[in-house]
């Protein structure tokens, strides 16, 4: 799954940074292509109601190469545009794509250990962001060369590498597994004891279920957070790009370098925070996480110097914590039974999140360049008010053994292709 992260997020590297400010030079007004990416989402969000229930019933890996084979179509399509509206269809096959993420998340969170999730799902992630590092510096050097279209090129040939590799991940069907009893949760239970034994002091230790009380109300009250988190990534870092170009003057070539460094950042927090949710607690990971975050638009809204600018957006890598830390505290709450259902109302929370936050980014950004990045330092503030009080454990009392095993027992989850 690394392997495959990372052929995709090569190619997405090389042309995603820039694609506002493409999409600028095809016609498109920030408010146009705020709308534009706020109805792909919305699309996105509709395709995954049904992908939760195929994820629990049939082969999850079959569901992934048809998801995958969806977005092969949309670099092509990019590259031959005229005008802003021919990348309509384009995000019209990447993001009906999106019905695939909750088999994605499902079958990582069926194979991930219940002691390391966040650990897992954080090196897991960070394969997103180290394709990102390499495919804006490249995308950047292509596009003086030889233009865009070129760039496209080449994001077809690593999204069809992507999807082979795919072939060499085993089949997982539903039944894979294994037998559930009612209520159990995802990375407790007999499934848990190896992972946390009783040398450990975890919860399931010895192997028995462990109950999580306040059942979906918690489950709903932690999707809703990170759904919002993603109404945050949809606000602010779409449109870095337009605003280096706007604030500094930078040609496309030149603000491609800086979308490699939001992902050095996410390549180097995503596991770090990932582990450091496991052994301290979910609580501690979002703090760290969202403090990042809000150094990261402080510094872009006032530094000028290319320099400074450049490690400061590193910080960047706090929105791949974030998302880390969402992914495995959803599948420690989620019955084992429904982990394709359970993801994909998450994935529909966050689309809608998703689906909000680009158009709303849009419409500030036409109104004043800084707001969007002033409202991701307001958002990041709030989220850090309430995310103690949801964050806290969820009724699961670990057996004390000296050590401390964090605010909520690990369990899996998955990172979107997209």
């Amino acid at each position: 799954m690394f392997a495959v992260n990372l052929a995709f997020s090569l190619g997405m590297g090389l042309y995603g940074f820039v694609m506002p400010a493409y999409a600028r030079q095809l016609g498109a007004t920030p408010e146009q292509f705020g709308a534009l990416l706020s109805c792909a989402f919305a699309l996105g969000t509709l395709a995954v109601i049904p992908g939760g229930a195929w994820a629990d019933r049939y082969d999850r890996r079959t569901l992934m190469l048809i998801g995958w084979a969806m977005c092969l179509p949309a670099p092509l399509i990019f590259a031959w545009a005229k005008t802003w509206t021919w990348l309509i269809p384009g995000y019209a096959c990447f993001f009906l794509s999106f019905f695939c993420n909750p088999a994605i998340s499902a079958y990582v969170a069926s194979i991930a250990g219940s002691s390391s999730s966040g650990a897992v799902w954080g090196t897991i992630n960070s394969s997103f962001p180290l394709g990102f590092i390499v495919g804006p510096m490249v995308g950047g050097l292509l596009i003086r060369a030889v233009g865009i279209q070129w760039v496209f090129g080449c994001t077809f040939v690593c999204y069809l590498v992507s999807f082979l590799l795919l072939w060499t991940m085993s089949p997982q069907p539903q039944s894979a597994a294994g037998p559930v009893r009612t209520g159990e949760r995802a990375g407790y239970g007999a499934g848990a004891g190896a992972g946390a034994g009783a040398g450990s002091g975890g919860p399931g230790a010895g192997g028995q279920p462990v109950p999580l009380s306040g059942g979906y109300r918690a489950l709903i009250g932690v999707a809703l957070l990170f759904a919002f988190f993603h109404v945050l990534l949809g606000v602010g870092p779409t449109y870095i790009a337009l605003y280096l170009q706007d604030s500094l003057g930078l040609e496309l070539s030149r603000v491609s370098v800086f979308g490699s460094a939001g992902a050095l950042g996410g390549f180097l927090c995503a596991p770090l925070i990932g582990r450091l949710r496991d052994r301290r607690g979910a609580r501690l990971a979002v703090f760290v996480a969202l403090g990042l975050i809000a150094a990261s638009n402080a510094g872009l809204l006032v530094l000028s110097s290319l320099v400074p600018l450049f490690f400061v957006l590193m910080m960047r890598g706090g929105e791949n914590g974030m998302m880390t830390v969402g992914q495995a505290e959803i599948a420690a709450r989620a019955p084992r039974e429904e982990l394709g259902r359970t993801f994909a109302g998450f994935h529909v929370l966050t689309g809608i999140g998703g689906t909000i936050g680009p158009y709303l980014g849009g419409a500030l950004y036409g109104v004043d360049p800084r707001l969007p990045f002033a409202a991701m330092i307001v958002g990041a503030a709030a989220i850090g008010a309430v995310a103690p009080r949801l964050l806290a454990p969820s009724g699961v009392k670990a057996a004390h053994s000296g050590r401390h095993h964090g605010d909520v027992p690990a369990g899996g989850s998955a990172a979107d292709h997209g």
